[in-house]
């Protein structure tokens, strides 16, 4: 059945906070199969749209058929909504995009190519566009065991590529080994793609690199790391059970300093950004988070903090944000304010002080000044539940993209039709009063698309609407897990034979943490069961 994603775009009206919206624009693609935008950014007078597809998808009068597996497809539509140019590329396996970035001149992608035989073969690959979706470079890397790329970062003179591996990545005179467990690594490539140098973490943890900026000849990173010790050159963190590394880089990708965060539950690494007072990082939590001289308690399931480091790794300054559950997603920063984004469930909280509550799942937008004071927040109500996904700050504009998601409950049966569930992608976007900092006006841009299919079970579903992280994955003792506010009724452990090994009651709980130490070594399948889906997950104990 051909289904369609409807794109809008509204206009401001007024210059009060009870401002209406109107629409300007909407565009129609339609697909055969399995289509997902991941982002939508300013070019010029129009909009960039970047998603990948399966099967087929029409843009404008003209009709894309995937190669095999999974394809990316690039568009640039006008002012007013009409789509000017296209572009698609893949093989024969699933190209996953873990990125994109856009500057004024050049779209830039960056991801994975996997074999779809099940091999532990494939390449990284790095894509620049110039406006009229020409391509400029193809940088393609070939590794061999498990590789995660996570970051693109493009200078004046230089490509930053990013990631964590446990193999090995070589092409020409570039060689990263790491056999024994996953460490993170860059890469560095002149502005024509050749390999200029590389470095890549050391120690018995295992590392996982989540963020890369520079700032001039400073060139920072943002890790998580856990099992073990960090090493660079001169400078090394012990027995890290579970935390986040801030690591400098100088121009010649040598550390210059390193700061931890220490946690006792989960700790996963958000983003990080060069600001003119210092370098920002978000980290979301469980349990006791320590630094060198504060110490944090989360008092709802999962937290989040914001730091701001010094030149020489000091905090200058910490936000933490918390309540019955609050996760950042994104951040993005200017010369004189930085925003974040994400969702909460029940209230939201910052340094103890309460900033809105919502029964539901919410997406929130904070901005704060230069020295951490909160400016302005909003959350963005929806019709169900909302998520902020991405932000972006553009001169005295923040532009939010959202999504949202309302699901009616199961039958008697256990089965959920897909008619009855509604997911959106929105943009919003909010307008700074130049006099007082206020925020001022918003729109809300709807991309909605309608599935209209039967499901006929949802028990063994993958690609559910829940959305659970654990860590680490392998373990060898304790896994914790984090649900997206979904709360967990049930969990159930099989083996590779399908045979149950435990089942624990939950009782609603959001996150968790499962002792495997008495589990022999393999494969185990984690089922966690919630009141409208179910979601599973492989975790192998070493």
């Amino acid at each position: 059945m051909k289904k369609y994603l409807l794109l809008y775009i509204f206009a401001l009206l007024a210059a009060d906070l009870s401002a209406q919206c109107e629409r300007r624009w909407s565009t129609e693609l339609s697909r055969q199969g399995d289509t997902e935008i991941f982002s939508i950014s300013p070019a010029g007078d129009g909009y960039q749209i970047f998603g990948t597809f399966t099967d087929s998808i029409a843009l404008d009068s003209v009709v894309f058929v995937s190669n095999g597996g999974r394809d990316v497809f690039l568009a640039v539509a006008d002012s007013s909504g009409k789509l000017q140019r296209t572009v698609c590329f893949g093989g024969g396996g699933d190209e996953i995009p873990a990125m994109v970035m856009a500057s004024d001149s050049t779209l830039t992608i960056g991801g994975l190519i996997t074999c779809r035989d099940g091999k532990q073969t494939g390449s990284m690959f790095v894509r620049t566009y110039d406006n009229e979706l020409k391509e400029k470079l193809d940088i393609d890397i070939p590794y061999i065991g498990k590789v995660k790329l996570d970051i693109v970062n493009i200078t004046s003179d230089a490509i930053l590529i990013g990631g964590s591996l446990k193999g090995t990545v070589k092409s020409g005179s570039l060689c990263i080994n790491s056999e024994d467990t996953e460490h993170a690594f860059v890469i560095r490539c002149s502005s024509d793609g050749k390999h200029i140098d590389s470095w890549c973490s050391a120690g018995t943890g295992r590392h996982r690199l989540h963020s890369i900026d520079v700032d001039g000849e400073r060139i920072a990173l943002l890790l998580s790391a856990a099992d073990g010790t960090f090493v660079t050159d001169m400078l090394s963190v012990t027995s890290l059970e579970r935390g986040v590394l801030m690591l400098s880089l100088d121009g010649d990708l040598s550390p210059q300093w390193v700061s931890s965060a220490r946690c006792s539950g989960y700790v996963e690494s958000s983003k990080m950004f060069h600001t003119s007072s210092g370098t920002l990082a978000s980290m979301n939590f469980s349990g006791e988070l320590k630094t060198a001289d504060s110490t944090f308690l989360s008092t709802g399931s999962l937290s989040s903090l914001i730091l701001c480091y010094g030149n020489d790794g000091s905090v200058l300054w910490a936000n933490k944000l918390d309540g019955g559950y609050c996760r950042i997603i994104d951040m993005a920063c200017s010369d004189s304010l930085s925003v974040c984004t994400g969702y909460f469930l029940d209230v939201l909280t910052m340094n103890g002080d309460t900033i809105c509550r919502s029964s539901a799942r919410q997406a929130f937008l904070l901005c704060f000044d230069k020295n951490g004071r909160l400016i302005w927040s909003t959350s963005v109500d929806s019709n169900g539940s909302s998520i902020g996904r991405s932000v972006l700050v553009d001169g005295d504009e923040v532009v939010l993209c959202s999504s949202s998601r309302k699901t009616s409950p199961r039958n008697s049966d256990g089965i959920t039709s897909l008619s009855d569930i509604i997911t959106g992608n929105n943009i919003s976007k909010f307008r700074l009063k130049a006099d007082d900092n206020h925020l001022e006006d918003e729109s809300s841009d709807d991309v909605e698309y309608w599935l209209d299919d039967a499901l006929e079970s949802m028990k063994n579903d993958d690609e559910g609407f829940m959305s659970i992280s654990t860590f680490p994955n392998p373990t060898s003792y304790k896994v914790y897990w984090c649900t997206d506010g979904i709360r967990v009724s049930t969990l159930e452990i099989y083996d590779v034979k399908g045979l149950l090994v435990s089942r624990r009651n939950l009782g609603g709980q959001t996150a968790g943490e499962v002792d495997m130490s008495q589990l022999t070594s393999g494969a185990y399948v984690f089922m966690f069961i919630s009141k409208n889906e179910t979601h599973t997950l492989e975790i192998i104990k070493n």
